[in-house]
């Protein structure tokens, strides 16, 4: 009997030891366990076909400012960890100084490979309430200008047509239509940020 015992304490003390070092997470095939927090940074190889067209974007509008007069100061998304891009997407996507002035300005990159159509009239989709919020805040926090920059067509790095909106023209989560878009259309040349028009011109 008393071996018996021996025995069971020995697989209990054996199974305290071993089991609580057992963590929540995710086993590989081959029995290794990979902790839950590995999961948390995605291979730029991942991105969505959404996320490489924004960003695709974002790159082009970048190259849009001359160098020696803009410095690009913050590029917030970050699509390779996505963990963190889902508090950093309530931001706009880029922060500008025009060196000129030293004035800063944000840009907020949209790329749409189409018009819609509400209500019988082409238009763009946008964003919902919750996104304007956040920008808006965005914009009294840091006392700066947002700027809504949409490509429409062609493809993200070579659109048809850009349009820049002040983010106090669209403060409804409402599709805006071409007829109203149109008006803010930024022909092609070096972009020119206007703290008078708290938007975007071309400077020739």
């Amino acid at each position: 009997m008393s071996i018996i015992l021996i025995i069971i304490g020995a697989f209990l003390i054996f199974a305290g030891i071993i089991l609580p070092n057992s963590k929540s997470g995710d086993t590989v095939a081959d029995g290794r366990h990979t902790p839950t927090d590995s999961l948390l940074s995605a291979p730029a190889d991942s991105l969505s076909e959404n996320e490489r067209k924004g960003q695709q974007f974002e790159d082009y509008i970048i190259t849009r400012f001359a160098p020696a007069d803009y410095s690009l100061i913050e590029k917030v998304n970050d699509y390779t960890s996505r963990h963190h891009a889902t508090e950093r997407s309530k931001y706009a996507d880029l922060v500008f100084r025009k060196e000129a002035t030293k004035e800063q300005f944000a840009v907020e990159c949209k790329y749409r490979s189409g018009w819609i159509t509400s209500k019988g009239k082409p238009a763009l989709t946008w964003v919902d309430q919750r996104k304007i919020d956040d920008y808006n805040q965005f914009s009294r926090d840091r006392n700066i200008d947002v700027i809504i920059v949409f490509g429409v067509g062609g493809t993200p790095d070579k659109p048809d047509d850009v349009f820049a909106l002040p983010l106090r023209m669209l403060q409804k989560p409402l599709p805006p239509y071409k007829e109203f878009v149109s008006k803010f259309r930024v022909p092609d040349g070096p972009l020119d940020y206007d703290a008078r028009q708290h938007n975007l011109n071309t400077s020739r």
